[in-house]
This record gives C-alpha cells, structure tokens and sequence, in this order.
C-alpha cells in the first residue's frame, strides 16, 4: 500500500501519517503550526469504514435530485 504521508519527501513539505485518534491530533496540530508550506496527513481508516451501500445511495441521490 501507499504511503502518501511520504509524498511529503518529494515535495518538500512536512507529512504525518495517522492511524488514532492521538496521532490524528499530533499530527493536525503539527500541521496547523506549519504554515510556511504544505502539509500531508494521511488518515488510515479501516476497510469497512463506510457502508457497502454508500456508494449506491450517493448515486441514488444524485439522480433524484437531477430528476425534474
């Protein structure tokens, strides 16, 4: 998998990578004081995280909203 938080590296800019609620703290906070560049935080979140139908229902919802 990806480690986007690296992504930092190339560009120059400062990454964190969060897999708690601590960490996602640490890691807004280290961001927020760093406002010379840009930063990366990368928020790992578990597979099932959103429901299977989210996706449909997004759609769903687009669809009747578009509908006259």
């Amino acid at each position: 998998p990806w480690k986007y938080s690296k992504l930092a590296d190339v560009f120059g800019c400062q990454g964190w990578r969060a897999g708690t609620y601590g960490e996602l703290a640490d890691a807004m906070a280290g961001a927020l004081a760093n406002s010379s560049s840009p930063s990366i935080v990368e928020v790992l979140v578990a597979d099932k995280s959103i429901p299977d139908n989210a996706e449909w229902k997004a759609s769903a919802d687009a669809l009747s909203a578009a509908t006259p």
